[in-house]
């Protein structure tokens, strides 16, 4: 699938959130000549719900011949509607201000799946994913000259950001812990603090990270149903023999994110580490990533379609 390099501001500003480092410090905007804010696509998933949204209620094409139609899952009925997969490719652009140079240029690819919040999506999601790196040969396990046991170069992170209660209860009391600790906090999270708490937890600053490493759990308040769908997608890896750590804090970098979220972070060696964060940075150790976005395409369509969705 392929959608606009060149894009409306809004198909961004609006899915990713205000506060997200794309939205605020990374987005190539400018204003065209008849007054339109216009955006270089900095990354895949937005517009191609936006390209969703617009087909679907068109109805020029079937959903089947929209996008690619899935075979291989439970037995849903026609009032569910459709599943579907699909893939996208394609330049993508963002200004980093790194102490490396990183060029603004760089190529995106990714698969989604639409129609199906049975926790089987996301184990398939994730395991796709383990074996394109494994057949990089990415998965390869390293043992040190003193026999201790082998590590992985990559390690799965996974958690679970919970339904909208579970969220909100959350919420109440991460802001309650970071305004208790708000002179350790840097600027852009002070600011956070009262617009989107749960972004400060995605903070690389180094004066936010011991605080972070203190606050409260997020798997801690989850609800009963988004408990029972995270243990599911455990047990899913587990079966298919993924390797993975639970990451209570993380959240991932951008708003749309709800439910399951995940990344596959390079590890290496602690030669390796040591030379990552004083080049790349932590931040650049993230492989490949991604999660549930349950509630996009309704934000793309002005709420008219809630369609699941985990890419």
């Amino acid at each position: 699938i392929s959608t606009p390099i060149l894009e409306y501001a809004s198909v961004f500003e609006r899915t990713l959130g205000d506060e997200s480092d794309i939205v605020g410090k990374e987005l190539y905007s400018f204003q065209s000549r008849s007054g339109d804010k216009l955006t270089m696509r900095p990354e895949g998933t937005a517009g191609r719900h936006r390209q969703s949204s617009i087909e679907q209620r068109s109805r020029a094409l079937p959903p089947t011949e929209i996008l690619l139609p899935r075979t291989h899952v439970p037995v849903r009925t026609a009032a569910e509607g459709p599943v579907s997969t699909g893939a996208f490719y394609g330049v993508c652009f963002r200004y980093a201000n790194q102490p490396i140079y990183l060029p603004p240029q760089f190529e995106q690819f990714g698969v989604e799946l639409f129609g199906h919040d049975h926790p089987s999506s996301d184990v398939e999601i994730i395991g796709m994913a383990w074996t394109f790196l494994k057949r990089l040969g990415l998965e390869r396990s390293v043992q040190d000259a003193f026999d201790k046991e082998p590590f992985l170069f990559l390690q799965l992170e996974i958690n679970s950001l919970g339904d909208l209660e579970s969220r909100r209860e959350y919420k109440a009391v991460l802001t309650e812990y970071l305004k208790a600790n708000v002179n350790n906090l840097s600027e852009d999270s002070v600011r956070r603090l009262t617009t989107n708490p749960l972004r400060i937890l995605d903070s690389k600053h180094p004066s936010d990270r011991a605080t972070i490493a203190s606050s409260p759990l997020l798997n801690t308040f989850l609800s009963p149903t988004s408990r029972a769908h995270f243990d599911a997608i455990l047990v899913g890896l587990d079966a298919l023999a993924v390797p993975y750590v639970v990451s209570p804090r993380l959240v991932r970098g951008l708003d749309y994110y709800e439910g399951t979220v995940f990344e596959f972070v390079y590890v290496g060696t602690q030669e390796d580490q040591t030379e990552k964060e004083r080049g790349l940075g932590v931040q650049q150790g993230t492989v490949l990533a991604g999660g549930r976005y349950d509630g996009l395409l309704g934000t793309m369509s002005g709420g008219k379609e809630k369609v699941p969705g985990i890419g």
